[in-house]
């Protein structure tokens, strides 16, 4: 039952993120089989993969690791980083290690966390990105995400999509699920640049198209 609501966009918020008052938050997803990639800020995407998703590692791409799902103090660590760096007026700008653990852990589903390291430079080794994901019965659900907020400049969070886009068509899931998307939102904006995608509406999955002026 949890894993078909899931599917149906219901999905589990990021504990401690708080909605927004008077403003939509809409389901996204899109078919990892469906390319290109149609949306408009192709240079963040171009960045990520002409750079082959580099963290400021120079010419190596970072390495990846799928874990369980149990938090670790350097994982705390980042989030806390990229939550006070970009998010310090948000919900879950005050979450504990206690907070997170129960994030990470406290799942109905079978949940993961994709670990990013840099694999060169004065880093190497060191925590660059983490991706919280719940796998589902049509597909990967990307619960959050977070990175070296020094990184920002590379759009290390195009490629952590980008990269499970693959791990979804790989894996021969039919979607991945790219949480909620708030319209009008600059910080949520570059969700509905990895088009096409499907927007969750009336408990309907409809194709989004953005509104041209």
């Amino acid at each position: 039952i949890i894993g078909r609501a899931l599917s149906q966009g219901i999905g589990r918020p990021a504990r401690g993120r708080r909605r927004y008052t008077g403003r939509a938050m809409i389901s996204l997803r899109r078919s990892p089989l469906k390319f290109p990639y149609r949306g408009s800020g192709r240079a963040g995407l171009a960045r990520a993969v002409l750079t082959l998703g580099i963290l400021a590692l120079g010419v190596v791409a970072p390495d990846v690791a799928v874990h369980p799902a149990q938090a670790t103090e350097e994982q705390f660590r980042l989030l806390r980083r990229y939550l006070a760096s970009r998010h310090a007026d948000g919900g879950m700008a005050e979450m504990s290690f206690t907070d997170f653990a129960a994030m990470v852990e406290e799942s109905a589903v079978h949940t993961h966390i994709v670990e990013y390291r840099y694999s060169d430079g004065p880093n190497k080794g060191e925590l660059a990105a983490a991706a919280l994901v719940d796998a589902l019965g049509d597909g990967l659900s990307m619960v959050y995400s977070f990175f070296n907020p020094e990184d920002a400049r590379r759009s290390p969070g195009v490629y952590i999509i980008l990269d499970h886009i693959q791990q979804a068509r790989a894996a021969g899931f039919g979607y991945l699920y790219l949480g909620y998307w708030i319209p009008g939102s600059d910080k949520m904006q570059y969700k509905a640049e990895f088009r096409p995608l499907e927007l969750l509406l009336g408990g309907e999955w409809r194709p989004y198209e953005p509104v041209q002026f």
